[in-house]
């Protein structure tokens, strides 16, 4: 998961509705409302990016937070974009 690179699923469309982000997904039919940890890596995945460089970019957001528990919200937030095919490995 370290070095692989992410990037959004070509079949979704985001659109921003009173502050919240939710994604379309074309193929299915589906929304998905999106939350912080979620909605955050959406936007940095504008441009692929991989594990490492999220990780970097969230510590740097995140100064206060341990490494292990940006990684472990990070790891479960894309596992679970990944799962319903919003994200997916460039």
């Amino acid at each position: 998961m370290q070095n692989l690179t992410y990037a959004r699923s070509s079949r979704v469309v985001d659109r921003i509705v009173d502050s919240q982000l939710f994604l379309l997904d074309d193929h299915s039919g589906r929304i998905h409302a999106l939350d912080g940890a979620a909605a955050g890596i959406w936007n940095l995945l504008e441009r692929p990016h991989s594990m490492s460089a999220m990780l970097e970019i969230f510590r740097a957001a995140f100064p206060h937070e341990t490494p292990k528990n940006i990684r472990s919200i990070l790891c479960k937030a894309l596992n679970e974009l990944q799962r319903k095919r919003l994200v997916e490995v460039a």
